[in-house]
């Protein structure tokens, strides 16, 4: 069991601290797919704690002190917090555990504690906590297939008002709600990469929902993803093409693809998307070769009387012609100086959040680690290939004292720069 996340997490609550430390060295909890992060001497502790912390097993002596175990139990029962409880007792405690039963537990477990009995039981509430994971994923994604299938019908026109009413709950916004606008956001690749088109409309689909009120579903038909925008008037344009500029980049940066998004007239009720997409379409049809011409931009519909469809690109899109390698050569650049998720973002015109999906995406980095990466790969060679003090290193690789170079270092490489120094030179 390697990945932390997937470790149930365990709080030990018992007033006795040999019974404590005895249950923390009875096995070995991370090999059983548990991690104790937290323990207390009585209920009331580990009920502030649970008010601020996820925790889903409580392992619990009855009698203590300010709170019992009870009563810990019947306040995450009334709370709705979703539990697993295993009851530690003595022999005088039946009629507890008779009231523990009630409120609900995975087992009792008699003191002294039995190594046989508390691993079995740990590895009941493993399985049954991977059931109810998998019974609620399946459930989750049936749901998502039917809410993005709604959204697709009712983009593309094709769903009866009588049955858009009745499946109204399926839908995460209310079908009175005023003002939308569609768009086709489509990009080009070379050949029939069905996987890569489909990681591309994925990737946008994932990166489309950190804006409210834009909900993106995938066109089968063709390389393209389709979105509804919520708005409360025409004028509402600033949030779309922030998030569509935004979105064309981020592809551009991760897939080296070109885009265009293609946004259709102001409809002021939400049953008139059918025929804002049918405009697109016919937009699109009409206008191929200027659409092949000029991609990496935002079209809004219907053109203006006097529009030029040769126009050509926005500045903030005809300069976004760059590749996550253009970010990681800026990065290298300037790891000397205060460097960020922001200030990178600010540089290619793109929110942090793209920036740091990208990084994620294509390093498996986050951007913390691989920035602490190049820099401490820097200083080794620094410490390797010359005699510069550890405080001149600090600065030349963007570390803002020797002291933390020397934090970040030893948890990166294992030991200090000093050492490693010496280990050079052998």
């Amino acid at each position: 069991m390697n990945e932390e996340t997937t470790l149930i997490k365990t709080i030990l609550v018992d007033d006795e601290p040999l019974i404590v430390e005895g249950l923390k060295s009875l096995l070995n909890w991370n090999d059983m797919g548990y991690t104790i992060v937290a323990t207390f001497s009585n209920g009331h502790r580990a009920l502030k704690y649970l008010e601020e912390n996820a925790v889903e097993l409580i392992i619990t002596d009855i009698r203590m002190p300010v709170m019992d175990g009870i009563s810990l139990m019947k306040i995450c029962r009334e709370r709705d917090w979703n539990k697993y409880f295993i009851v530690l007792s003595g022999y005088n405690d039946f009629e507890y555990v008779k009231e523990a039963a009630l409120v609900g537990i995975e087992n009792y477990i008699l003191k002294p504690l039995s190594f046989l009995e508390l691993s079995k039981t740990l590895q009941q509430i493993k399985d049954k906590a991977k059931s109810s994971q998998n019974s609620q994923s399946l459930a989750e994604e049936g749901l998502s297939i039917l809410t993005k299938n709604l959204i697709y019908r009712l983009i593309t026109g094709n769903i009866l008002a009588d049955e858009l009413c009745e499946r109204e709950h399926f839908l995460p916004f209310s079908l009175n709600l005023s003002g939308n606008r569609v768009c086709q956001l489509t990009y080009t690749i070379d050949g029939n990469d069905t996987k890569l088109s489909r990681n591309i409309q994925e990737a946008l689909i994932k990166h489309l929902e950190m804006y409210t009120g834009a909900f993106a579903v995938m066109d089968y038909s063709k390389n393209a993803v389709l979105i509804l925008f919520l708005c409360h008037s025409p004028e509402g344009i600033d949030v779309i093409s922030a998030s569509l500029t935004d979105s064309i980049n981020y592809i551009r940066a991760l897939y080296n693809v070109k885009s265009t998004a293609i946004i259709g007239e102001y409809s002021p009720t939400i049953s008139s998307c059918g025929k804002s997409y049918k405009e697109i379409l016919a937009f699109c049809q009409h206008n191929a070769r200027f659409l092949k011409k000029n991609a990496d931009n935002i079209i809004w519909l219907p053109p203006s009387p006097n529009a030029d469809l040769e126009m050509p690109l926005p500045d903030s899109l005809d300069n976004a012609a760059f590749t996550f390698e253009q970010i990681l050569k800026y990065t290298r650049e300037n790891m000397a100086q205060d460097i960020n998720l922001k200030t990178i973002a600010n540089h290619f015109k793109m929110s942090p959040i793209s920036v740091g999906r990208m990084f994620q995406a294509k390093t498996q980095l986050c951007f913390t680690d691989y920035i602490n990466h190049l820099r401490i790969s820097k200083a080794k060679q620094y410490l390797a290939t010359t005699a510069l003090s550890a405080k001149k290193i600090s600065g030349l690789v963007g570390y803002r004292n020797d002291q933390y170079l020397s934090t970040v270092f030893k948890k990166v490489v294992g030991i200090t720069p000093g050492e490693y120094r010496l280990k050079s030179k052998l």
